[in-house]
Order: structure tokens, then C-alpha cells, then sequence
């Protein structure tokens, strides 16, 4: 990057439809590249980190967010903060999902927060916290979101936690998943993501202190190819994209570097 603004950490990165990479820094804000070319987009909560940059989809329309000491969309090259409930405010938030209205009602926004847990906020209501009910570890740490569209319209959310597994929000009923009721190698997950296998519902892949694991479709976790040694060890992102031919890949970053599957 220019003069050394991207020597220290990198704590995400998010790559537009158009080519742009965007890319947040440690100390130093956001910046993009746009064909060639570095600019700054500024520091989105002032001298609060941004801890994830996301990027949804949303018909032809894009949406860019940024997730740390707020939450905040790119609108043209500036930041508009989302107004949060004074519980979130006071926290660091780790992650957002965007579920679309129906009905013409308004987009929901889920927030993933450390220490207040899950919080749902309206856009005609204020945010509400989530309980995640059911036996098992903690659920006040959120650390990411997943949402998946189902055939019949209606949303399925997946939660990743630091020290509470996995959780899952379908029609109004949740179910978990922890070391002590499944295979699940770790109750801290770092990163979830949605994989389609052809003619398939989605699998979930974790990102979890003690390695990958994949939450198969008969609702068993398993683990990945044990030829491969970084996928036993933690694993701290996930990220979806595609190759020069277009096909479809999953990209993993673990402790002792990157694998790309398949």
C-alpha cells in the first residue's frame, strides 16, 4: 500500500462485484484499491477498530458495511453510521447479517456483539436483544452471522460464538450445537460459511480453535481431509470466490496459512 499504510495488521478484507478490495487496518482505517489505484475511505468509528468489512447482495444492488466500533454502510466514498441501541454502542460489535424485507416491510439488520450477544434491529423499531435459548455454554459473544434464503422465502440465520459453538434460528425455533451434545471439535468458531453441493442444501463450514469442521446435510459434524495438517489447526476466516475457470472455491486461513478447497 502506499507509504507503508498496510505494513501492520490486516484484520479483514472484502472484494466488490467491480474488482475493488477493500481492506482494514489495524490503526490505520480503510482503504481501497480500485483498478490499481489506493485511496483511503477514512476510519468509519474514528479511533475504534474495524473488526469485519461485508459485502451483500441484494438484487443488482451491492452493500458495503463495515463492523467494529459500529456499524456503518459505504454510501458512494463515505460512511453512514446505523444507529444502534445504547446496550450495543457501549460494546464492540463483530459482525452483521442483512435480511431483506418482505411484504414491504424494511430490512432486518442482525448484529453479532461482544458481551451483550445477539440483537436484532428493525428498520421502524429499536434493536432488541436475542436470547439464544437451550443447554450448553455461553451465547453472549457473537463472533459471525450467517443467513441463508430457503426455497419458501423464508430466512435461516447460522451464529458462530466465542465459547457457546453454533446455533441456528429457523422458523422461530433454535437449535445448537457444542462439544457437549455433538462432534463439534470446538465451542470457540472464529468464522462460519455456507457451501452448496450440487443439488444440495447448504453445509455449514466452521472455523474453530481446534481445526475445520463441516455440518453435513444429516446434521453431523465431520472433519475435513485429515491429509491436510492446517485444517486441524485454529482456524481464524473463511471466504468464499472463484477461480480462472470460475468454479466455484472456498478459501481457509489458519495459523499456519491459507488452503483453498477444492
Amino acid at each position: 500500500g502506499p507509504d507503508g499504510v498496510l505494513d501492520g495488521a490486516i484484520l479483514d478484507l472484502a472484494a466488490t462485484r467491480a474488482g475493488d478490495l477493500l481492506v482494514a487496518t489495524d490503526s490505520r482505517g480503510v482503504w481501497q484499491l480500485r483498478k490499481g489505484t489506493w485511496s483511503s475511505l477514512g476510519r468509519p468509528f474514528g479511533s475504534n477498530r474495524v473488526q469485519r468489512l461485508r459485502v451483500f447482495d441484494q438484487g443488482e444492488r451491492q452493500r458495503v458495511f463495515a463492523i467494529g466500533g459500529g456499524v456503518a454502510e459505504l454510501v458512494g466514498t463515505r460512511w453512514r453510521e446505523i444507529p444502534l441501541s445504547a446496550e450495543l454502542r457501549a460494546r464492540e460489535q463483530f459482525d452483521i447479517a442483512v435480511e431483506a424485507g418482505r411484504d414491504g416491510a424494511g430490512d432486518t439488520l442482525w448484529v453479532a456483539s461482544y458481551g451483550p450477544g445477539l440483537y436484532r434491529c428493525d428498520s421502524a423499531a429499536a434493536c432488541t436483544a436475542v436470547p439464544i435459548p437451550g443447554p450448553g455454554p455461553r451465547t453472549d459473544e457473537i463472533r459471525t452471522l450467517q443467513l441463508h434464503s430457503r426455497n419458501d422465502g423464508r430466512s435461516v440465520l447460522w451464529v458462530g460464538m466465542q465459547g457457546g459453538g453454533v446455533a441456528r434460528l429457523a422458523d422461530g425455533a433454535w437449535t445448537r450445537w457444542h462439544i457437549g451434545n455433538s462432534a463439534l471439535p470446538s465451542d470457540f468458531v472464529s468464522d462460519l460459511e455456507l457451501v452448496s453441493p450440487p443439488g444440495g442444501e447448504p453445509e455449514v463450514w466452521a472455523g474453530t480453535r481446534s481445526g475445520l469442521a463441516i455440518l453435513r446435510g444429516d446434521g453431523s459434524w465431520t472433519a475435513p481431509d485429515p491429509r491436510v495438517a492446517l485444517l486441524r489447526e485454529r482456524v481464524r476466516t473463511l471466504t468464499r470466490g472463484r477461480n480462472s475457470q470460475d468454479v466455484p472455491v472456498l478459501w481457509i486461513g489458519a495459523d499456519g496459512g491459507v488452503v483453498r478447497t477444492p
